[in-house]
């Protein structure tokens, strides 16, 4: 169970400290030239802790489609990396280059890490497509073909027709 003023939350084992810290940012009132909150929950845990929840989602995509729902929910106009960048002219000037910068390399590890994973992804794509499709030369290429490419090549070089 996770306590933020005026509201409870049923969390998942281990995403107490995400949800409190993106909580904590998003309320209003709160968040004003403090970084910090409750138990130490800041605005850079919130970013370690979105960069953690994209990688493992991004381990766990079996799609194309997947990596592009994730990259929607962390990078999107309404996700929840661009929600905390949007709560950066909340914080003292001090604070805003160090998180800042921690947030634009979040974002540039997790277009890399998406990257990647497309990139493996329409590998093992091609592979299987490799693996499953066939080419015989022996059959017509065309619905409108008599003959195929073999055979084809075979008549015009014996000069029938």
């Amino acid at each position: 169970m996770l306590f933020v003023p005026d509201a409870v939350f049923d969390t998942a084992p281990g995403t107490e400290s995400f949800f409190y810290a993106v909580v904590l940012l998003l309320t209003p009132g709160r968040g004003q030239n403090e970084t910090t909150g409750k138990d130490g929950y800041s605005m850079k845990t919130a970013l370690e802790a979105i960069e953690k929840k994209a990688f493992d989602e991004l381990e766990r995509a079996d799609g194309l489609k997947a990596l592009d729902a994730v990259r929607v929910k962390y990078l999107g106009k309404k996700g929840e990396l661009t929600a905390i960048l949007k709560q950066m002219g909340k914080l003292s000037a001090e604070e805003r280059p160090a998180i800042g910068q921690l947030a634009n390399q979040v974002r540039a590890q997790i277009e890399e890490k998406l990257e990647e994973s497309k990139a493996h992804l329409e590998s093992k794509a091609l592979d299987l497509r490799l693996a499953t499709e066939t080419l015989d030369g022996l059959h017509p290429t065309h619905p409108n073909d008599k003959h195929g490419p073999v055979q084809r090549c075979e008549l015009e070089a014996s000069g029938s027709p």
